[in-house]
C-alpha cells in the first residue's frame, strides 16, 4: 500500500531500485510517486541509452512520459563486455510463439529467430543467446555487432531455465527435474547430450496418499 503498486519485478539501476507491478512503476526511495499509473507492468525496468524503459504488455514505454518506443514483452540488458554497446536481448511473445533476438539502445531490432510456444527464459551464456520454452531450447552465437549466428535447436520437454555449469556444459532445470547438457562433443562423450538426469516432481497439480505412500501428478507425469 505504501509503494502504490503490487510488485511483480525489481530492477537495480545506478544504485536505485525500480519496482514494476500492477498499478505502474515506482522507485523504492520515492514510494507513492507512481509512473505509468494504472498499467499492469510485469517486466523489470531497463536502461536504453539515456532513457529508462519497461515493457508494458507488448509495448516498450519510456518511464518518464509513457511514450511508445518499440515492441517487446521482455528486455534483458547485455554486459558491455559483449562488444554490443548498449544492446539488449528481447522477447516479443505472441499467442502461438515468440520472436527472440537482439535490440540496440534505440529499441530497434537487430536480429531475431522465432520459437514455438511460450518463452520461459532468455539468457546470454558462454557467448550465446539461449531461449527456453516448454518443448525446445533455441541457441545462437551473439556476434559483436548484435547479429546472431546460425540457430541450433535442442528438443527437451518441460525445461524452464538454464545456466553455465562448465565451459561446454549447461545445468538445465524444469518440470522434468534437473540435468546437465553437453553442447559440443568432447573427451567425455557426444555433442547434444543430456546426462546426469534427475527426475523430480515439477508443477504438481494434485496429490493423494493412502497413509504410507504419496502419489502426486502433473501434466508432465506422476510420482509415487
Amino acid at each position: 500500500e505504501a509503494l502504490g503498486v503490487r510488485p511483480r519485478a525489481v530492477a537495480l539501476i545506478d544504485g536505485r531500485a525500480w519496482i514494476s507491478g500492477d498499478g505502474g512503476v515506482v522507485r523504492w526511495d520515492e514510494p507513492g510517486n507512481v509512473m505509468l499509473s494504472g498499467e499492469s507492468v510485469r517486466a523489470p525496468v531497463v536502461r536504453a541509452g539515456s532513457d529508462l524503459v519497461v515493457p508494458v504488455g507488448r509495448q516498450v514505454r519510456r518511464i518518464l512520459d509513457g511514450s511508445y518506443l518499440g515492441a517487446a514483452t521482455e528486455l534483458v540488458p547485455l554486459d558491455p563486455a559483449t562488444g554490443f554497446d548498449g544492446g539488449m536481448l528481447f522477447v516479443l511473445q505472441g499467442s502461438e510463439g515468440a520472436s527472440v533476438g537482439t535490440m540496440g539502445p534505440d529499441i530497434r531490432q537487430v536480429d531475431d529467430f522465432v520459437m514455438r510456444g511460450v518463452v520461459r527464459r532468455i539468457r546470454l551464456v558462454q557467448g550465446r543467446v539461449w531461449a527456453v520454452t516448454d518443448t525446445e531450447i533455441g541457441t545462437a552465437e551473439l556476434l559483436p555487432d548484435g547479429r546472431l549466428g546460425p540457430v541450433e535447436w535442442i528438443k527437451v520437454k518441460g525445461a524452464r531455465d538454464l545456466d553455465a555449469a562448465d565451459e561446454n556444459y549447461l545445468a538445465v532445470g524444469g518440470t522434468f527435474g534437473r540435468a546437465l547438457y553437453r553442447h559440443r562433443q568432447d573427451s567425455s562423450g557426444d555433442a547434444d547430450t543430456f546426462l546426469a538426469v534427475t527426475r523430480e516432481p515439477g508443477s504438481l497439480l494434485a496429490a493423494v496418499d493412502d497413509g504410507r505412500r504419496v502419489l502426486a501428478g502433473s501434466n508432465d507425469g506422476a510420482w509415487l
